[in-house]
């Protein structure tokens, strides 16, 4: 049976962006509908409650609500979450946005974001704990490149290392690239972003958006592939990965062996995703 529950963070626009990939896959796989209700109440197992509920908590009107919060220093890319067709499924309280981006600097992210945002947002995940009865590991997801997924998303790392230090950090993380680049100081942010994570991360799942890009175009056969199909590349890796968390079988393993079969060293810590099969609808259909 799954050992417990996972609450997730994103931040950032690109974490932000790829929360919506993420929940709409994770809603269709434990057949939730976009307002947080079962699609056929009478097909689910108990076993189906359990393992739902490592991502998703049921509340008084037995309604399916993601156990995560998203944050962005601007309002545009969570208001498209609030205006979704998923808007009401996400806890309002978990949605948390603030008045102006970070531009692109990890310095003014991390020493310059408002104090009631980072309060807002620790408030948020602890809120969030209070309602697990295991809890499992915290899941971030957001890009190293950003001023508010490199340097905010590290001011909240560590304040919940220090809240929460025996909890395992799992992060899933998109590494700048030279391509699609929109920053010339992204390098220098996802340096500054690696070093103080070092100390805090139990393992990271890098994704970039040039190799994205590739399975894109040469494997999904999308001529010109947008964020919006990276980011569900990122969602389908996401699920793989944390359904070893979510579902037993006789070759899933559990968090605390996928840390030690693949982490040999604290700073070895950056894992690679394997994602197969790929290939489009047509070719799936003759494999």
């Amino acid at each position: 049976m799954p050992l417990g529950e996972v609450i997730s963070v994103f931040a950032g626009q690109c974490g932000t962006q790829v929360s919506q990939a993420v929940w709409e896959l994770m809603a269709v796989e434990h057949g939730v509908g976009p307002d947080g209700m079962l699609i056929d109440p009478s097909a689910e197992s108990d076993y189906d409650k359990q393992s739902g509920n490592v991502f998703f908590m049921v509340d008084n009107k037995d309604r399916y609500v993601p156990r995560t919060t998203i944050v962005d220093t601007e309002p545009t890319v969570v208001d498209e979450i609030r205006c979704g067709l998923y808007r009401t499924m996400f806890n309002p309280r978990g949605l948390i946005s603030g008045l102006e981006d970070m531009a692109n600097n990890f310095a003014r992210g991390y020493y310059g974001v408002p104090q009631t945002l980072i309060d807002t947002t620790i408030n948020s995940i602890r809120k969030e704990v209070e309602h697990t009865d295991l809890l499992q590991a915290i899941l971030f997801c957001h890009a190293y490149g950003g001023g508010t997924g490199g340097g905010t998303a590290c001011r909240i790392a560590e304040l919940l290392d220090t809240e929460f230090m025996k909890i395992p950090k799992i992060e899933v993380a998109v590494f700048p690239d030279h391509q699609k680049s929109c920053c010339v100081v992204e390098p220098y942010n996802a340096i500054l972003c690696c070093s103080t994570l070092d100390d805090i991360s139990t393992f990271s799942v890098l994704c970039e958006n040039e190799a994205l890009t590739d399975i894109c175009t040469k494997k999904l056969g999308i001529e010109r592939p947008a964020f919006s199909h990276l980011n569900r590349v990122v969602a389908q890796a996401t699920s793989g990965f944390t359904a070893t968390l979510r579902h037993e079988g006789p070759v899933t393993a559990s968090l605390l062996q996928l840390q030690t079969n693949l982490v040999p060293f604290p700073r070895l810590r950056y894992l690679q995703l394997g994602l197969a099969p790929l290939c489009t609808a047509d070719v799936m259909s003759h494999e």
